[in-house]
């Protein structure tokens, strides 16, 4: 209500004519960021506003937390990330005169990390929006750039690209992300980078290229420190390996996985290895051990609600049937996993070959050609 806006406004913001304080990154400050950060969640996004544009706080302490809480909360609420990162980009209104022309780099992340969030909400033209201003404020002139500001824009930017399928414009600014990490030292960044531009080339079926960025993530991650990045990097390289039909070096790779899993928590950890171990089975025409690995982890991603894995691995599990000359279960399992499919967020060319699917099982005439078909539109599909 009003009234709780200004008894927050008068407890937290002074009416003082002193200018407002300088600080950056101080304990003291991360605490106060907080403190804030609690008063005011619960508020609609407009009193979140007016308050944010009242405090005497001047600092890139608040701008980071308020970025990363719309990073966590939009996953659950696309429209609750999009509103805290347009918060953040509040909380530098004060801070014109205070940062310099620092205030363009912090503006530039701001711009970026709105950006991103539209790009979760799957509104791309906001997002490129946001994106051209971030552009806006890079290139404002300026005695030194953040070199590390740059290269998470460019991070950014490239899954906006990658959504977009224009692979080519998404790999450019993934190449320029993982230069500067590279050249920053920041080894755990970098590989993060490689996983992504991996993803990207998988989705443009160059498979030995995101094989290669993989093999060169994984070097780079330090598997004592980070185990849960290292575990999720050997999964992608052993799944990526089985598509390309490198069996060998893919049960390598799984077994190395298989050892990390032990160590970590991931719920779906062992839910992952099966769906490898299906398709390396599969691969050797081993289709009784494809199906019963294909069914354990399908079991594990239904009762999780993980409704996209559990829809691809379903039409893994349909193939083998197929392979089997098992139609009838082929059908039983289409009529549930295709009305899944076509409740997920699909591009229109995935969708596309849902319906030649749908159709297809109306009119008694499905293929091993078309599930096949499928699963290669959903391992293509970014948005998946």
């Amino acid at each position: 209500s009003p009234t709780a806006a200004k008894c927050i406004r008068e407890r937290i913001c002074p009416v003082e004519t002193e200018p407002p304080v300088i600080v950056d990154g101080a304990r003291d400050d991360q605490l106060k960021a907080e403190g804030i950060w609690q008063e005011i969640r619960d508020l609609p996004f407009a009193d979140q506003c007016q308050l944010v544009r009242g405090f005497r706080f001047c600092s890139t302490v608040l701008f980071d937390l308020l970025r990363k809480v719309s990073r966590l909360e939009g996953r659950k609420k696309r429209q609750r990330g999009i509103e805290l990162a347009k918060l953040a980009l509040v909380s530098l209104e004060r801070s014109d005169r205070v940062f310099g022309d620092r205030i363009h780099d912090l503006r530039a992340h701001g711009w970026a990390w709105l950006g991103n969030a539209y790009r979760l909400a799957l509104d791309f033209s906001e997002a490129a929006a946001a994106f051209e201003q971030s552009d806006r404020e890079w290139s404002n002139p300026r005695a030194q750039l953040d070199q590390l500001v740059l290269a998470n824009i460019c991070a950014l930017k490239g899954t906006l690209w990658m959504m977009r399928r224009d692979y080519d414009a998404a790999t450019r600014e993934l190449d320029r992300s993982c230069s500067l990490y590279h050249q920053s030292g920041l080894a755990r960044d970098e590989a993060r980078e490689l996983i992504t531009r991996a993803s990207i080339h998988g989705y443009a079926g160059k498979l030995k290229e995101s094989v290669e960025d993989l093999r060169g993530a994984v070097v780079l991650i330090d598997e004592d420190k980070d185990r849960e990045l290292a575990f999720a990097a050997r999964c992608n390289l052993a799944n990526t390996m089985a598509r390309a039909g490198e069996t060998r070096n893919a049960e390598e790779e799984l077994d190395r996985a298989r050892q990390l899993s032990k160590s970590i928590h991931d719920p779906l950890g062992l839910p992952k290895l099966d769906w490898i171990d299906g398709l390396i089975s599969e691969h050797h025409r081993d289709l009784e051990a494809a199906k019963s690995f294909y069914l354990a982890a399908r079991s594990a991603f239904r009762d999780a609600d993980e409704r996209r894995c559990f829809g691809r691995i379903s039409v893994s599990l349909m193939i083998v049937h197929s392979m089997q000359d098992d139609w009838e279960r082929v059908g039983v399992l289409a009529s549930t996993t295709l009305p899944i499919l076509t409740s997920l967020d699909l591009h229109t060319e995935t969708l596309t070959t849902v319906g030649y699917l749908v159709r297809a099982v109306e009119a008694g005439s499905l293929t091993h050609r078309l599930l096949t078909e499928l699963r290669d539109a959903l391992c293509v599909d970014p948005l998946m």
